[in-house]
């Protein structure tokens, strides 16, 4: 049995989201599984939980292992020294972990940096654990050029390409031309992704911290998950049907703004964020009791909260098992009936 490494052709593709949902689905076929993300990397000083997130739910090992933090801007850069010694870390780790009888998932690097350099460290690794490759290809221009390089980066290791977040209405152009213009180049693609709101999703809690907003009713649904976020400014017609347009959405709305407000709460809405400083008015804040919505309440006026909320990158940490399940379910839906199969008798 070999290790499986997933590598990618940029930062943000859906590695952690893979690798936990794939790796989940192992687990329900043995314990003897673990995945590991030895490497981590950050611009802006940020702490990647990924690592901490795979421990918590493949508990495989009572080993501790912690991830090598690295500078994302100088990942391409990393002296020779220091890459030999990563190298030898990241082997012994993975020799102890096999000894003990797991299969070993191991969350890579990127192929290339944000700059399109590549990554040697990347290649050292694989080349040193003597594992198979798949990279997940996140759907853009470059797609089919970064594929077909997986081959010359490595050689005879690379067992496909899974292509991830695939644009709605590109289904056709992915399926006639970028599909075969990868498999030409002798990268087999295991499945095709298509974008999917859900996994991209904030939480509550999330989104009160980037406006800058306390949640001052319905504090025990700060977990829940919002997939859409709507404006209650001028709503011209029927405010149900403004906002039944989409589910599980937050609504901003200026907080003296009470009729919008009971209109946003008829619908599917996942919170309210109240703008202007304003709390809500008793029979507001009763409905939104009564509905299980949060709300939040935030100094900002409309204008900058939407600001703020249209500055959210659309890549999100999958720390969640919710998204893991989900993704299940789309790899499941997208790839061939024995792709998962066949990845799992490679580890």
């Amino acid at each position: 049995m070999k290790t499986l490494y997933v590598t990618s052709n940029q930062n943000s593709a859906g590695k952690t989201t893979f690798c936990s949902a794939f790796g989940s689905l192992l687990q329900k076929e043995s314990s003897k599984i673990v995945v590991i993300k030895p490497v981590s990397t950050s611009n802006r000083g940020d702490q990647d939980t990924d690592a901490e997130f795979y421990s918590s739910i493949f508990k495989g090992t009572s080993k501790k292992l912690s991830s090598i933090q690295l500078p994302q801007s100088s990942i391409s850069k990393v002296a020779q020294k220091k890459q030999q010694e990563i190298v030898q870390s990241i082997k012994d780790n993975v020799a102890s972990l096999r000894k003990a009888g797991l299969s070993v998932v191991v969350e890579g690097l990127p192929t290339h940096d944000e700059n399109g350099d590549q990554i040697a460290l990347t290649q050292e690794i694989v080349k040193s654990l003597d594992c198979n490759v798949i990279s997940i290809t996140t759907f853009n221009q470059q797609a089919a050029k970064h594929a077909s390089e997986l081959v010359s980066l490595f050689p005879k290791r690379v067992k496909g390409t899974i292509i991830n977040n695939v644009s709605k209405y590109k289904n056709h152009h992915v399926n006639n031309e970028l599909i075969p213009s990868i498999e030409s180049a002798g990268v087999q693609v295991l499945a095709s992704i298509p974008e999917h709101r859900y996994l991209m999703s904030k939480t509550v809690l999330e989104l009160a911290k980037i406006v800058q907003g306390e949640i001052v009713q319905g504090q025990k649904y700060q977990d829940r998950l919002v997939e859409h976020i709507m404006i209650g400014g001028l709503v011209l017609g029927s405010g149900n049907e403004y906002f039944g347009k989409y589910s599980n959405k937050a609504v901003v709305v200026r907080g003296n703004r009470p009729d919008i407000q009971m209109a946003a709460l008829a619908g599917d809405t996942s919170c309210l964020i109240l703008t202007g400083g304003y709390l809500p008015t008793q029979y507001v804040e009763y409905e939104a009791s009564e509905t299980d919505v949060p709300i939040i309440c935030v100094k900002q006026d409309t204008h900058a909260v939407t600001d703020s909320l249209n500055s959210i990158e659309l890549t999100s940490p999958c720390s969640d098992l919710r998204k893991v399940n989900r993704f299940q379910t789309l790899l499941a839906e997208h790839s061939a009936p024995d792709m998962l199969q066949d990845l799992a008798n490679l580890t």
